[in-house]
Formats: structure tokens, sequence, C-alpha cells
């Protein structure tokens, strides 16, 4: 048994343990099952095909719950509207990141099981906050934990709490001057399980899913972060951010940072490895593109927001 086959034992055993321990019918359902052989069943189809007929009898057994959906706020300082058409381009690029997990899911046997998002009149809903301070210095890079604050008391005022949430924190912390983008937001994970879950990343305006794909324009930012000003082509930029955005909400979902095996590093770049800097590069033909481990998939199916219930996913979504 390789040792990713083994931590697939592991934690579906727990899980279905679990179910066992609370739900009778889980039980006689499983008996059905033949035993599943690891070490005999290494290819990574027939696993998906096993684990899915688990998951399916498993969520047979529990009640239906309420959707539960991610909730995207965005955030920005008391003095500064959010920026430039962010509403329009966030819908988009949410859009994309359901696009990303459903494909990939779908590659790995699962079905088209993707992230379930909080819509309003058919588009992202983003919960709008105003901050306390003035972007005046308030806010940076370590202000997660005051944003954070901010953020469950405004959230607690619509009477959702946060503490049962799974929320991405959009902040409109950057500055844009012509092809000069200047960024001081938050841009991490801030725990999680498969209750809640809390993560950041930052808007700028030059962000898009068309800032994804081939630049005929051969655009060129000058981009400040953490160091000083670096050139960043358009297509670059977008891949690193919004691939930093995506790679954030996987913390956000609890997943931690892994490694490809072998086998699936052929396919490009893990994730939640460093597959924020490989983030749709195929689609301008500049190399592998990022993907979805096997390991990151397992867990995903049985978070709630992969089934839009409080009780997690088994079974294909078209949200």
């Amino acid at each position: 048994m390789t040792k990713n086959n083994l931590v697939y034992a592991l934690w579906l055993s727990g899980l279905f343990g679990f179910a066992n321990s609370h739900d009778l019918r889980g039980s006689e359902i499983r008996k059905s099952h033949p035993p599943f052989d690891w070490s005999v069943n290494q290819q990574q189809a027939s696993q998906a095909e096993w684990i899915l007929n688990e998951l399916t009898d498993w969520r047979k057994t529990r009640p239906r719950g309420p959707l539960k959906a991610l909730r995207v706020v965005y955030f920005h300082p008391s003095d500064r509207p959010p920026l430039k058409n962010h509403l329009e381009r966030w819908n988009g690029i949410m859009g994309d990141m359901q696009d990303f997990y459903r494909s990939e899911m779908e590659r790995l046997g699962y079905g088209k099981v993707t992230l379930t998002l909080e819509k309003e009149e058919g588009k992202l809903k983003m919960h709008q906050v105003r901050g306390k301070s003035k972007d005046d210095g308030s806010y940076t890079y370590k202000s997660g934990g005051k944003i954070r604050e901010e953020v469950f008391a405004s959230l607690k005022e619509k009477g959702i709490d946060p503490n049962l949430e799974t929320i991405l924190i959009v902040c409109g912390l950057s500055k844009t001057e012509g092809k000069k983008v200047t960024i001081y937001s938050p841009y991490y994970g801030m725990g999680a399980n498969h209750q809640r879950g809390i993560c950041f990343t930052a808007d700028m305006e030059w962000l898009s899913v068309e800032g994804l794909k081939p630049d005929p324009s051969k655009t060129i930012l000058q981009v400040k972060e953490h160091r000083g000003y670096e050139p960043f082509s358009l297509g670059r930029f977008n891949t690193v951010y919004l691939g930093g955005a995506i790679h954030e909400l996987g913390h956000g979902l609890s997943l931690p940072h892994n490694l490809a095996t072998k086998r699936e590093a052929l396919r490009g770049t893990a994730l939640m490895g460093a597959g924020n800097y490989t983030y749709r590069k195929e689609w301008r033909k500049e190399g592998k593109g990022s993907f979805l481990t096997h390991a990151s998939a397992v867990r995903l199916l049985a978070h709630p927001l992969f089934g839009g219930t409080v009780h997690g996913s088994a079974i294909a979504n078209e949200v």
C-alpha cells in the first residue's frame, strides 16, 4: 500500500466509522459492499469508484440540511470605495474557480462536483464591508485579525454567524496608477475545518479572468507587494494573484499544503503545492498549469460547500 493510499484508507475509515456509530442504516448499507483491497487497487480510477460509492451510501444515511455556500466578502477602507468593476470581475473570477474544481473533480472520477457559491439574481453575492479605518496605513498585510473582527461584526448584524461559515474576504487594499500596482492586503488563511474557515485575498483593478488569457497588447505591469516593484506580464500577474486567491481559498476549505505524486506531477503543479504560481498557464501555452491532487479532492468531497448542505457531499452538483 502506498503512503497516499494509506492516507485515504485511514481518512475514510474514520469518516465512515463515525457514520456507523451514529446510524445503523449506514452500517447495513456498507456490509453489502465487498471489501476493498488497497494493496491491489492502486489505480486512481478504481480508488475513486470505491470512494464515491462509499460516500454516496454514507450520504443516504444523513438527513438533508439547509443549503450552505461560500460567503464572499468585499472589504474596503472607510475613505475609499470598492475598486473599479469589482462585482463584475469577481463574479467572473469565482465562476472560473468553480469551473476549475468541476473539471478537476470530473477528471478524477467524481462527477461534476464543485464549490457552491452564494448567488443573488443569478450572480455572485458579495457582502460589502466598509472598514472602520482610513486608507492611511491602518490596514496592511498583517491586518488579518483586525479585518476579521470588522467583517465578523458586520455579518453578525445581518444575522449570519461567521463562526459557522466558510468566508473568503476579498480586500480592496491596493492602488493602481496606470500600469503601476501597489498591494498591501492580507493574503493568507486563518484556520479552517469542515464547518468553518476564513481566508484573505487581494483585489486589484487589473485582476480578471480575461487577464489569464493570451494578451495581444503585451502589457507589462510594475507590481509591488513585499519587495520593490517588479515587472509582470498581464498573464503572469493574473496567474500569480488569481492562483493565489484559489490557493488561499483551498486553505479556507481546510486543505493543507501538499505535493503531487510522481504520476500526478506529470500534469503540472499541485494547486495546494506551488500551484498558485501556475494557475491557468496552459491557457497561454506557457507550460503546464495547476491541478487538484487526489488527496485534496477526497477531502473536498466531504466538505459541505461541495454538496450544498451542512453534511457534506458525495453526489455531483451543478451549482
